[in-house]
């Protein structure tokens, strides 16, 4: 058993199902679902660039399963994870998606949306 396998009693689970629509040069729209029997207080997006060396980096704390990721830069691969929060600590990261916001122009030259388990 791994240390990320372990799920303490009253922990969230971490989000599902997470998706990327409404790409634009600087945003994304992001939806999960709940996926916990724990209640969930709140949620925080993680966000970096990919292939990026750095850390995720906490982008917003959200109430609602669903947000729109803005400030973004153009033309730029990003992989997101989510984190559940309650009173008991945080889930482990869900799994990552991976999308392209479109070029300045305004036209997408590729659109990869996969979600990876090896990255979390």
């Amino acid at each position: 058993m791994l240390v990320s396998d372990v799920h303490f009693l009253g922990q969230p689970l971490p989000p599902l199902n997470i998706s990327a629509s409404e790409l634009t040069t600087t945003s994304v729209t992001l939806t999960w679902s709940h996926g916990n029997t724990e209640r969930v207080q709140s949620y925080i997006i993680q966000c970096r660039r990919k292939y990026s060396p750095d850390n995720y980096t906490d982008m917003v704390d959200v109430l609602t399963n669903q947000y729109t990721l803005s400030a973004l830069r153009p033309d730029t691969m990003y992989e997101i994870r989510i984190v559940a929060i309650n009173g008991f600590g945080q889930s482990q990261p869900s799994v990552t998606v991976d999308f392209i916001t479109l070029t300045k122009s305004g036209t997408l030259l590729k659109l990869i949306i996969s979600q990876n388990t090896e990255d979390r």
